[in-house]
């Protein structure tokens, strides 16, 4: 089981050799559940059929106890903070697939930072403004989504996530 969360950005993709700019959706497993990767891939796979403003499908990998149920904007700026953010991220990630072995395996791994603060708990009638992004790290502050997207790949059309 799945619950499917719509994030409230649009995301380059492409359809039909076309770049179009559509919806993603972040597929969270159900509290309590494990992740069932054939599942999460076969799911998305019927979604970018029946669903034609959608291009794609983020994986939540967070905590599994308490699992997102609706997401929010953040009011977001190119500043440093988000910057030295972004790099401790990419840092993490690139060092996980070093640690792991799989550096050498991945092909490209872009790490984004997204102005979208992931809720928890009943979703609002009416959705919240985009909530303000602090130029320091508070815990009041929004919290920003990171995606990392490793693909492998033997020539770049050709790519598997």
């Amino acid at each position: 089981g799945l619950v499917v969360v719509p994030l409230p950005v649009r995301s380059v993709g492409v359809k039909a050799d076309l770049r179009c700019y559509d919806l993603p959706l972040l597929l969270v497993p159900q509290a309590g559940k494990a992740w069932d990767w054939e599942g999460a891939c076969s799911a998305a796979v019927e979604i970018f059929k029946v669903v034609p403003q959608v291009n794609r499908c983020v994986l939540y990998m967070g905590p599994a106890g308490n699992p997102p149920t609706w997401a929010t904007p953040v009011a977001a700026h190119t500043t440093r903070a988000r910057l030295d953010t972004l790099r401790a991220a990419d840092d993490a990630v690139m060092r996980g697939l070093t640690r792991h072995g799989l550096y050498n395996d991945i092909w490209q791994c872009p790490t984004v930072l997204v102005p979208v603060s992931l809720q928890f708990g009943a979703v609002p009638s009416t959705p919240a403004p985009p909530s303000a992004a602090s130029s320091s790290a508070t815990a009041t502050a929004p919290r920003e989504l990171v995606v990392v997207r490793p693909v492998l790949s033997e020539r770049a059309m050709t790519a598997m996530p």
